[in-house]
């Protein structure tokens, strides 16, 4: 399990990204695979929406499958 911390702003777009609590997976190239999907992800946008909002993507890797 990778969880990313995101921060997203009104448009749905992630502004930050950083490796979040949680996380069991040490693989630096995994983290920053993880890392890079979370800021590339596109969330509805939304003019009435706080300027920024917080919250989470949880990334669960299948060894072996």
């Amino acid at each position: 399990i990778i969880v990313v911390d995101i921060k997203v702003n009104r448009e749905g777009r992630v502004v930050e990204a950083t490796i979040g609590k949680g996380t069991e997976i040490t693989d630096m190239s995994m983290r920053e695979s993880a890392l890079q999907a979370a800021k590339n992800s596109i969330f509805n946008k939304d003019e009435n929406a706080p300027e920024i909002q917080s919250g989470t993507i949880t990334y669960k890797y299948i060894i072996g499958q």
